[in-house]
């Protein structure tokens, strides 16, 4: 603020700014094409996706469950 600027000083300083405003314009644009994209989400169906998937990890991983989740593939194909 209380800084005395020559003309080289003065440029850099103001394509510093003008590159800033550019950058928060791109960023801005680009939030607001995820505010969008969000909105066409449902949280619901992608966390019962999840917890599902979760769920077969956990049957395949868990040693104490045998054939379980063989035999419901096999009769889920048959």
């Amino acid at each position: 603020e209380n800084a005395n600027y020559n003309v080289a000083q003065a440029y850099k300083v103001l394509k510093m700014l003008k590159d800033l405003r550019n950058e928060r314009k791109a960023i801005l644009t680009e939030l607001q094409y995820l505010e969008e994209m969000v909105s066409y989400f449902d949280c619901e169906a992608m966390h019962n996706a999840y917890s599902y998937c979760l769920e077969l990890i956990e049957r395949v991983t868990d040693p104490t469950v045998e054939g379980t989740l063989t035999d419901e593939l096999t009769s889920v194909t048959a």
